[in-house]
Parts: structure tokens; sequence; C-alpha cells
């Protein structure tokens, strides 16, 4: 889907320390990421667990999550994380309305690499984000909340 993959290759660009961004729909026991850009893309196909992992804490509460260090964060699917060379991450949970229906993931290899302006940005822009995804997704959405 052109949309989809429009908005991870322009929210790579948004955001100067990212080396990745990718976007995973979600179903009721994980996230599969389907669209990325950067270094993200060789990803595609990464599948992570609902309980156990940043996506799916994202997309289980609702709210945008942040790890500057995926390696000892606890919340954090650690051996993903190695598999893949993702060491800080932010999770944006694509939402509309009462529908949760996947994660915007943003990814950089080494501890640190966001700052608390890019959570904003990445906050900010969340709810315009997944109006355009919400537009062009396929699968139902989840039925979480």
């Amino acid at each position: 889907m052109p949309t989809m993959q429009q908005v991870a290759d322009q929210t790579l660009a948004l955001i100067e320390s990212a080396d990745g961004a990718m976007i995973g729909l979600g179903d009721h026991q994980g996230v599969s990421y389907l669209w990325g850009a950067g270094a993200a893309v060789r990803n595609l196909g990464t599948r992570v667990d609902l309980d156990a992992s940043l996506s799916g804490l994202a997309v289980r509460t609702r709210e945008v999550v942040w790890s500057n260090d995926t390696t000892i964060d606890p919340r954090a699917d650690i051996d993903a994380g190695r598999r893949i060379s993702v060491r800080s991450a932010i999770c944006v949970p694509l939402v509309r309305g009462k529908d949760i229906f996947g994660v915007l993931t943003v990814t950089a290899p080494e501890a640190n690499a966001f700052t608390g302006a890019d959570v904003a940005t990445l906050t900010g822009l969340a709810d315009s984000l997944s109006a355009a995804i919400a537009l062009a997704r396929t699968p139902p959405p989840l039925a979480y909340g």
C-alpha cells in the first residue's frame, strides 16, 4: 500500500536520529511489521508478541512507548531487539476512535538515540498518522478497550 510506505518514509525523514521506521499491523497475539524505511526494511516480516514487546505494550495501552535501551528494558522483547539490531525505539499506537490496528515504530541501533522532542513530535502526529493509515488499511482493527 503506497500510503503505508509513504508514512514510513516520511517518519524516517522527520526523526533525524532514527535509522529506521516500521509500520506493523496487529492481531490478538502480536504485531507483524509489513512496511518500513531505512535500516528497518531488513526487518520486514518480523513478528513480535503482543504481551512481551514494546510494540504490543503500545497497542495494549494505546499510549506511545519509548525505550532508551531495549537490551535492558524489561518491557521489551530483548531477544527480538538484539536479533533485529534495535536498541532505541519509539512505538506509536495507531488508533482511530475505538479501533486500534497497529503500531508505528521508529528505531535506532544505539542506546539513547531519541529525545523527548522526538517523542513529542511523534505523539503530536499520532492522530494524523493514524487517520492516514486507517484509510489505507485492509485488515479489520483490533477490538481493544
